[in-house]
């Protein structure tokens, strides 16, 4: 596809099949309401291609689809078979792939921004809810306007069926495999002081997220890419993680936020300088601070000099400190902005960390000034600290701006 794309996407090329069902997703909303009944969700070609993809990761023949004619007119078959006006049985050739993205006016991948890590089921007290910091900064980068992508992996199980049906209902994009591992859980117990306590079990199916062509493709068209400590924790996933950095476009508007989200003993000191050494931003509490710290030994005696030493030593663009309601810093190499933490009524603080930096991210990516973006995250992980779980609906008043 491309010779052909290259002329219709300004210099977009490269792209398989399995991500161009992505960028159809990603604007189903907007552009495919022109197909009425059309979408990729009903789609049996868009489908196939899925399958296909699915078939390539784990090496196993895909169900057939069976076209369920039921009572539908022989029109409402045709629409459903393609984006287009294609019938059924007809060939598709590139050209006709073409006519679909030219079509609905798709920008493929302008600002697209990518959680990517661990996916699982928070265990909470009242019932499983959703998380994983990455896919917790997909679910609000998207609330706030960006074209977010999850990648992870799932089980071949309840646990994992469950979770790709949650994401799609949330309208979520995602490469999320499935991988013949158990799909991530972790017991979280909220303590008197609304602070979360983990038991995250092991070896399971985010441990082991493939690296494959269209997840490459992806990284070569991605502007923001936010990542932890946590899922480099196993050696599939960690190779995984730093060859999409590798891949992803090396200029000045391109972010690699180091979201260091520190796990019982899920970290070494080798894998946190390697991550340090290919991020742009980092993400750091004041509790991680200290740990990094005695890891590395820094000049620094004060939590702003440990952070300048960190944002000198690794060449950042930005360093982000949360201090829980002591307030925040954000620091460049010529700049210092300090928030203080409103007073909210905390109901537990599970994601808020990882709604602060989908906030900060959006808005430096729409265009706002650190500053901006600075008090748009405090305001954002107040109201995140309000809501039980990590992944509420913002209201109007921080998305309006953005839709």
């Amino acid at each position: 596809l491309s010779p052909v794309f290259r002329s219709h996407t300004g210099g977009y090329v490269d792209f398989d099949i399995p991500f161009l069902v992505s960028a159809i997703t990603w604007k189903r909303q907007e552009q495919i309401k022109h197909y009425p009944g059309s979408t990729p969700k009903n789609s049996p070609f868009l489908r196939q291609c899925q399958l296909k993809e699915e078939q390539r990761i784990t090496g196993r023949e895909p169900e057939m689809i069976r076209e369920q004619n039921g009572n539908r007119t022989g029109t409402e078959r045709e629409r459903d078979c393609l984006c287009l006006k294609t019938k059924p049985k007809e060939q598709i050739t590139k050209e006709k792939i073409i006519a679909i993205f030219v079509s609905v006016k798709i920008v493929i991948m302008e600002k697209s921004v990518i959680g990517i890590g661990e996916i699982l089921w928070d265990m909470l007290p009242e019932g499983k809810k959703l998380g994983g910091a990455p896919a917790n900064f997909a679910y609000h980068t998207a609330q706030l306007g960006l074209p977010a992508y999850i990648v992870s992996a799932v089980g071949n199980d309840h646990l994992g069926d469950e979770i790709i049906q949650h994401i799609e209902q949330k309208q979520l994009n995602h490469l999320i495999p499935r991988v013949p591992y158990p799909t991530g859980t972790v017991e979280v117990n909220i303590d008197e002081g609304g602070i979360p306590c983990y038991d995250i079990k092991q070896n399971v199916a985010w441990d082991n997220i493939p690296f494959t062509p269209s997840l490459e493709n992806i990284a070569q068209h991605t502007r923001c890419a936010c990542f932890g400590s946590l899922a480099q924790r196993a050696a599939t996933s960690r190779t995984t993680i730093n060859r999409f950095l590798d891949a992803m476009p090396d200029d000045e508007n391109t972010y690699k936020v180091f979201d260091i989200n520190l796990r019982q003993n899920f970290y070494s000191r080798e894998i946190l300088h390697i991550s340090l050494q290919k991020c742009n931003i980092l993400k750091i509490n004041d509790e991680e601070l200290i740990l990094i710290n005695e890891l590395f030994k820094l000049a620094g005696s004060t939590s702003e000099t440990l952070c300048l030493d960190l944002l000198k030593a690794y060449q950042l663009k930005m360093l982000i400190l949360t201090c829980g309601a002591h307030g925040s810093h954000v620091f460049t190499p010529k700049e210092h902005s300090f928030v203080e933490t409103p007073h909210v009524n905390v109901v537990d603080t599970v994601g808020a960390g990882d709604s602060f930096t989908a906030s900060f991210m959006a808005a430096l990516l729409h265009g706002k000034s650190t500053t901006e973006a600075h008090h748009l995250a405090v305001s954002v992980s107040a109201y995140v600290c309000t809501q039980p779980g990590a992944m509420p609906r913002l209201p109007q008043e921080f998305t309006a701006e953005f839709a």
